[in-house]
């Protein structure tokens, strides 16, 4: 499940940090987050709370190692892929023009990673992981959005406060 165990209270002080970030961002973007898009969403950020090496992949590299590999290894690193390009596209699109690549770059990679892992789990008889990870790719742009608007004003500055008070 996506949603985050409550037995932690650092946990629960992040999940309730992320999901004010996103409904922030929702509200900004005028965008409409289906429940399981909002879940994936504050998931995605508080996976990758302490994993900054996550921006800093090959995205291409990481999909293209993902079909040599197989089952859950192969998965992981598809999803890894996704949520790098994910958070790259919304958090820091000023990335592109540094990679000199276009601003849909991100969009490409990511919504490929996650078509790849939705069919790969759909085909190992997991059609209800596989279908969530075609709600992300198809709902990639969306995603994106939300997360661009949310890192505008205050709820930003707030997250990166939080985030110096971690190191």
């Amino acid at each position: 499940m996506l949603i985050l165990a409550n037995t932690d209270s650092h946990l629960r002080g992040e999940t309730q940090l992320f999901t004010v970030l996103i409904n922030v961002g929702v509200e900004r973007a005028h965008v409409l987050l289906p429940p399981e898009l909002h879940c994936y969403l504050v998931s995605c950020l508080c996976s990758y709370l302490r994993d900054r090496d996550v921006v800093h992949q090959t995205l291409a590299l990481t999909v293209l190692r993902a079909s040599e590999k197989h089952g859950e290894q192969g998965n992981a690193c598809l999803k890894r892929a996704g949520d790098g390009a994910l958070l790259l596209a919304g958090f820091y699109p000023e990335r592109a023009r540094r990679l000199n690549v276009s601003s849909r770059y991100f969009q490409s990679i990511g919504q490929s990673a996650f078509g790849c892992l939705s069919a790969r789990l759909t085909t190992a008889g997991k059609p209800h992981r596989g279908k969530l990870y075609d709600s992300v790719a198809t709902g990639f742009g969306a995603l994106a959005r939300v997360l661009d608007a949310s890192r505008k004003r205050t709820e930003w500055e707030h997250f990166q406060r939080f985030m110096v008070r971690l190191q």
